[in-house]
This record gives structure tokens, sequence and C-alpha cells, in this order.
């Protein structure tokens, strides 16, 4: 079981968080800055995780992380509207800024 998100500039790897089941339920791999959030959801799931003591709740770090930059969540179907493929915005949190 293997969790992974990683930010992207210019073609190049800024940040990237991975949890990695098999290396233990507290494993979790961060390389470069990650976005600010990356604290808060880090700490609030290694309480759960601790608060629990049975659950792997570090898979999450990285999902939720990825759900707080793009709005999708692997395991969610997504609202499918008109607006989300023409608003600019949603693009830009996605891929940055658009390029004209």
């Amino acid at each position: 079981m293997v969790s992974r998100a990683a930010g992207w500039k210019d073609g190049e790897q800024v940040w990237c968080v991975s949890h990695f089941a098999e290396e233990g339920d507290e494993h979790l791999e961060v390389e470069g800055e990650p976005p600010a959030g990356f604290a808060a959801i880090r700490d609030r799931l290694n309480k759960q995780q601790e608060e629990d003591g049975g659950a792997d709740f570090i898979f999450n770090i990285p999902v939720d992380l990825a759900k707080e930059i793009t709005g999708y969540r692997h395991e969610e179907t997504p609202e499918i509207t008109f607006d989300n493929f023409v608003k600019p915005t949603v693009f830009q949190r996605v891929f940055g800024r658009l390029r004209r």
C-alpha cells in the first residue's frame, strides 16, 4: 500500500511526500519543502493514528495533501460540471498559471 503526492515546477520535482506501508505504519518520506498545509495535515493524522492505535492514518497524509491542492481525492467521485473545465482558477490550482 503506497500513497504519494508531489509538486513539480518547470519540469522539475520540487517536493514529494510518500508513505510505503511495507516500511511500517509510521513511515513517511518527505523530500523538498511541501506546501504550507502539509504540517497541519501530518500533525492531525499522526495524532489520529496515536489515538486509534492500529489503523494506518499516515497513508492519508499524501492523499489529503493532494486533495488540499487539487480538490480531488482518489476515492471520491468528483462533481463534474461544465464549470470544472472552463474556470481558469481550477486549472491554475492544478497546473499553475495558465500561459497564453
